[in-house]
């Protein structure tokens, strides 16, 4: 997929996608404002782009708009209560079946996963696994359940995901692979997202998620110790190399070109490709911050990984803890809000 392409030399995918109307939900995130750009530039025979998007934070979609060319920073609530995390990743996929199912000639429905949705599999196969809970039952729960005791119940019934988010991606996967029946569906899961490798420019991020809020605020000398194996892998895909896969995915299942009884899995990961560990992203990090440091630098950057958790919990009180109360306790002397 080359950008600016003639009509002459398109691609099969980008020719496939000459005349075709396409639906785009989260739009206006990270991978969303990729996709988009990506469908614009070298599938520019495309009939229609149509974004769903909501009024948020008291400005409509009009406005939401706007500001999506402005590159709005954005987060990704791993810790979101487990009512919110149901509602958005688990309810939020049943209404858009429903929806997808009044469309005539559907020809691909393309459901973005996470590559962690199933963090108990030790060999994370290309296949949706089957899930404890029933889905439309924890939705109904969540809707009648109060948020205090729900929040209590919550480990246990997320157990053994370590968070909502990737317990709530599972549920949606076996919502969307309940489907492979009654309509063209395939599931997408990309690891840890992380800034463009080429396009729309190298190094193009838009956001604080994942790993770049731990590089920044390590680069800011704010985060002075993180518990992890230096040796570990960093299960990390530019956000180009995910958008330019699910093109070519939707494309293949679209035309037909993969027929399965099952529904289609692709798990996104470059890992095997371009692998690189967690002790590399910190030195590497660390290296470009000494050659071009952050304004508005807090200390040194000087923080490392520890694989012990005492240790880590040690740093964590006597270089996070202490210097956050003293630095606390200077703005409330001299009347300042504090941090």
């Amino acid at each position: 997929l080359q950008n600016n392409m003639t009509t002459e030399n398109k691609s099969v995918i980008a020719e496939w996608y000459t005349g075709k109307s396409i639906f785009i939900t989260g739009g206006s995130g990270f991978m969303g404002k990729v996709l988009v750009e990506k469908l614009l530039y070298s599938c520019n025979g495309i009939k229609h782009i149509y974004i769903l998007m909501r009024s948020k934070r008291g400005k409509n979609p009009v406005t939401r708009i706007e500001e999506m060319w402005t590159l709005p920073v954005t987060t990704l609530k791993l810790e979101a209560n487990l009512k919110d995390a149901v509602e958005q990743n688990v309810a939020g996929t049943v209404r858009i079946i429903d929806l997808a199912k009044k469309i005539n000639n559907l020809l691909v429905f393309v459901h973005f996963s996470t590559a962690f949705c199933s963090s108990d599999i030790e060999v994370f196969e290309e296949k949706v696994y089957d899930c404890r809970d029933n889905p439309r039952d924890v939705i109904e729960v969540a809707k009648w359940m109060k948020l205090d005791p729900l929040e209590v119940a919550t480990p246990s019934i997320i157990a053994p995901h370590p968070n909502t988010y990737t317990y709530s991606k599972r549920l949606a996967e076996k919502v969307v692979a309940d489907e492979v029946d009654n309509m063209p569906v395939c599931i997408i899961r990309p690891s840890i997202v992380c800034p463009a490798a080429l396009e729309p420019l190298p190094g193009w991020v838009d956001s604080l998620n994942g790993p770049m809020g731990l590089l920044v605020g390590a680069g800011k000398g704010v985060i002075r110790s993180m518990h992890a194996k230096a040796e570990n892998k960093a299960q990390v895909v530019p956000v180009d190399i995910a958008i330019n896969a699910a093109i070519v995915i939707a494309q293949r299942v679209g035309s037909g070109t993969i027929k399965s009884k099952e529904v289609p899995v692709y798990n996104l990961t470059q890992d095997e490709v371009v692998p690189i560990t967690m002790g590399e992203v910190l030195n590497k990090g660390r290296a470009i911050v000494y050659d071009n440091p952050f304004e508005g630098q807090i200390w040194y950057p000087d923080g490392d990984l520890r694989s012990s958790k005492l240790v880590h919990n040690i740093y964590c009180i006597l270089l996070h803890w202490l210097p956050a109360y003293f630095i606390d306790l200077l703005l409330f002397i001299f009347r300042y809000k504090t941090l």
